[in-house]
């Protein structure tokens, strides 16, 4: 894991889509898909890393969500809102696809229906995984949405779970599995704040296991990157 510090907001930004754009160039050059698939995360943390990213003249972007809420796509706290406002209202190229969970009331029966749909799109993984994901670290460690103690953290086959928290206003979610995130070639990690310091230190030094610390997951990645912010 390559864990890397920045002091200034320009920097992190610069550092960070440096990181994306390389990704995005090899991505290119993979025959013979010759496209750029990229899972993101919502919250305000990787948001100004979009909105210099929808000022690039990227083609053949192909976009995924890597988690979301059970809400309607214009409620606040959508992902999808997220990514919408600050990248794809903004691109001058529109992306080839891309690929969201269905929003849902938090019914088992509509849960389920939204995955299956979802996983649906995520077939061929295993053949051409993710170029890139971006992923952030909340202060219990979670990522995605993968919280402490969920039974999605044991998954091993299945690309799509429903979670839920207690820590948040909105307890239902929809997230991609370790399995689907492990799968991506490299993986952004964007984190923020001295807040966060807490949670630099255990990823970097704790003995949390997984299902305490789901960010613990990340050091099984062979090209996992992390600009923390201070």
């Amino acid at each position: 894991m390559n864990i890397q510090r920045f002091t200034g907001e320009a920097e992190w930004i610069q550092a960070s889509m440096n990181v994306v754009l390389g990704a995005y160039r090899a991505a290119l050059g993979h025959a013979p898909i010759g496209t750029f698939r990229l899972a993101l995360s919502g919250g305000a943390t990787p948001a100004p890393i979009y909105g210099a990213l929808a000022n690039q003249q990227l083609t053949a972007l192909e976009l995924y969500q890597v988690d979301e809420r059970c809400v309607s796509r214009d409620d606040p706290e959508s992902n999808y809102r997220l990514i919408n406002e600050s990248l794809l209202k903004k691109l001058t190229i529109p992306p080839k696809e891309f690929h969201a969970f269905k929003a849902t009331p938090p019914t088992e029966a509509a849960i389920q229906e939204s995955l299956k749909i979802y996983e649906n799109q995520l077939f061929d993984l295993a053949d051409h995984p993710f170029d890139m994901t971006i992923l952030g670290i909340g202060a219990d460690g979670h990522i995605a949405s993968l919280f402490p103690g969920t039974p999605a953290l044991k998954e091993k086959k299945r690309l799509t779970a429903h979670t839920q928290t207690d820590r948040f206003k909105i307890k239902n979610r929809l997230t991609l599995t370790l399995p689907a995130i492990l799968a991506s070639r490299t993986i952004l990690v964007l984190v923020k704040g001295r807040e966060k310091e807490g949670v630099m230190e255990e990823l970097e030094h704790g003995k949390k296991g997984i299902h305490e610390f789901p960010a613990r997951a990340l050091g099984e990645h062979g090209n996992c990157i992390v600009h923390f912010l201070l």
